[in-house]
Formats: structure tokens, C-alpha cells, sequence
């Protein structure tokens, strides 16, 4: 499975299903920082909350 972002370099994502909502974890970082190694420095959490988890295959 495949998650990314244009604006940001996304790593580490995980589901969680709790019987009711799908919530997806993952670090980021935004590109702007210029150098991909400033991003373990400058990460964030984010949280997704989903009642419906639909996986698209190209």
C-alpha cells in the first residue's frame, strides 16, 4: 500500500480499528525543509479518523 503526500515526506503510517472507526497514524515532515534529512527533526504525528477504509488499486 502506497501513502504519500506532494507536500510532505510521509514515513512510519499504521492502522488502528477500533470495531467502529479506521484511524491511520504517520509521521511527516514538510519537503520545504529542503534537506530529507531535517525531517526526523522537524516530524509530526498526524492522526486520520475513517468510518469507511477504502483501498483503491491502480
Amino acid at each position: 500500500m502506497t501513502f504519500r503526500l506532494d507536500h510532505a515526506w510521509v514515513w512510519d503510517f499504521w492502522f488502528a480499528d477500533d470495531g467502529d472507526t479506521f484511524h491511520m497514524f504517520y509521521l511527516h515532515a514538510p519537503k520545504s525543509l529542503g534537506d530529507p534529512e531535517l525531517r526526523h527533526v522537524n516530524d509530526r504525528l498526524v492522526l486520520g479518523s475513517y468510518v469507511e477504509l477504502v483501498f483503491l488499486q491502480e
